[in-house]
């Protein structure tokens, strides 16, 4: 089912980009297999608090 509907959005818009919590490692697998790609990483999450978030990008 994910793998259908970032298929999906990407067929719409092109490129997508994400963030994922780099504590969650199947779904950082799950990504890369899709051909998602590491840009940059994040100490911290929107509300300022300790969560590393890794963002990727499908181009």
């Amino acid at each position: 089912m994910g793998r259908k509907l970032v298929e999906h959005a990407f067929k719409l818009r092109g490129e997508l980009d994400l963030e994922v919590f780099a504590e969650n490692q199947s779904a950082y697998r799950f990504y890369q297999k899709l051909g998602f790609v590491e840009i940059s990483r994040r100490a911290e999450d929107d509300s300022g608090l300790p969560f590393e978030n890794i963002r990727m990008r499908l181009a």
